[in-house]
């Protein structure tokens, strides 16, 4: 009985060490997770401004244009 005794208690506490570790690492990846999420919304939002300033580019340099040819037509 002693020597089961002494069995049963081993892989009990390897069972506990394997659901700590199993856990951890689950939390750990989570945690990767919710970072990678964050970055990603980030990203998004810098490329959206990014496309913006863009457009705006290309309105004020189809502006100038239009101003150049206006000019042009009156000379």
């Amino acid at each position: 009985m002693r020597r089961a005794t002494g069995i049963i208690i081993g892989i009990l506490m390897g069972a506990i060490a394997a659901g700590l570790s199993t856990g951890f690492f689950l939390h750990k990846a989570n945690a990767d997770r919710e970072k990678l999420a964050a970055q990603l919304t980030e990203t998004a939002q810098t490329a959206q401004t990014a496309r913006e300033q863009n457009r705006q580019t290309i309105q004020e340099a189809n502006n100038k244009l239009q101003n150049a040819n206006s000019e042009i037509s009156k000379a």
